[in-house]
């Protein structure tokens, strides 16, 4: 009879140990259900912030193309009104200037644009790829100046599977940037693109002979906003947004450079299948 009422009260002491654990368990559940709300309340009101962001540089951009534009147009007029070398240099130095900030915006603006579209997949042909990035970066300052050849080591496989408008912003990042920081005390400036395709996935290298990146810039570079010195005249976005696609398909950037030697950028992206 005895063991019987020790075996009743260890029953009873278990049971009370589990109501407790449940009612602690419910409390928890109740807990992370109301985080949980409140995270997604938080998920949308970030998602919400960052499209009026986008919103808001798209539309920026815009409003502002149209303005520099007419500016350009007008500096025109007056350089062909005014003959005076001092004229002609300031009206240089103005229509340079506007240049920079319509680039500027055009960063800002293409990247806003990259965030908000998902990813989509396409089948490219490269060496039609390459024209067309050359024809679009043929427009950029100093362009004439940078002997810019594409080197494709597997013609037999032309096609490459990946989100166009992800791939076209990596490769100008690259190649502006070869163009922008060329090396002008050096009597050729160059920027060699070599591509191959290779299970599966494109391997790219991409080499110049510019002015290179100093030793205390390095450890900063891929930072949004980052320029490495006063000389710089870009966003601070390129290497900052390059780095963060081609960590998007889970693959890594490399860049090596010396200082008034060059610099090279080893990377791959998947051929999607």
């Amino acid at each position: 009879m005895k063991k019987k009422i020790e075996n009743t009260e260890v029953i009873s002491f278990y049971e009370e140990q589990l109501d407790a654990q449940r009612g602690m368990l419910s409390s928890a559940i109740d807990e992370l259900v109301i985080k949980n709300f409140q995270l997604e309340s938080t998920l949308d009101k970030l998602t919400q912030r960052n499209n009026e962001i986008s919103q808001i540089s798209y539309r920026t951009y815009h409003d502002m193309r149209g303005p520099m534009v007419t500016l350009l147009g007008v500096l025109e007029l007056v350089r062909d009104e005014v003959e005076n070398s001092t004229v002609d240099n300031l009206l240089d130095q103005a229509v340079i200037l506007i240049n920079r900030l319509d680039q500027f915006s055009n960063s800002l603006s293409s990247y806003t644009e990259i965030i908000q579209n998902e990813f989509i997949k396409e089948r490219i042909d490269i060496e039609t790829f390459f024209e067309k990035i050359r024809q679009e970066i043929s427009i950029f300052e100093g362009f004439e100046k940078v002997k810019i050849d594409f080197e494709f080591d597997n013609p037999t496989k032309s096609t490459f599977n990946f989100d166009l408008l992800r791939i076209t912003a990596i490769f100008k990042i690259f190649l502006t940037n070869a163009i922008r920081y060329r090396d002008i005390d050096k009597e050729i400036c160059y920027c060699k693109v070599s591509v191959g395709l290779k299970e599966n996935t494109l391997k790219v290298k991409i080499v110049d002979n510019g002015m290179g990146i100093s030793d205390d810039a390095k450890p900063r570079i891929y930072k949004m906003f980052f320029r490495g010195s006063i000389l710089s005249q870009g966003s601070g976005l390129g290497l900052y947004v390059a780095n963060n696609l081609i960590k998007e398909v889970n693959k890594k950037l490399n860049i090596e450079s010396q200082e008034g030697v060059g610099t090279q950028v080893f990377f791959e992206l998947p051929n999607l299948q």
